[in-house]
């Protein structure tokens, strides 16, 4: 059986692109190890909480 994803370019290379927010980003694919589904956070004892949703738009010194 012929491979249908022969590489035809030596200088192609393949994206993960994926969006945290409103921000987009990339990665070359041969850099990512594994994709996993999202999954619940788990709380870290006596660190402060952070509700992300509630911080207004654009103010990024209150995200760091």
């Amino acid at each position: 059986m012929e491979n249908q994803f022969q590489q035809t370019n030596t200088n192609e290379i393949e994206l993960l692109a994926f969006r945290l927010g409103e921000q987009e980003y990339c990665l070359d694919i041969m850099s990512v190890r594994e994709i996993r589904g999202w999954s619940k956070a788990t709380p870290i004892p006596f660190s402060p909480s952070r509700q992300w949703r509630n911080q207004p738009k654009g103010n990024s010194a209150a995200r760091s």
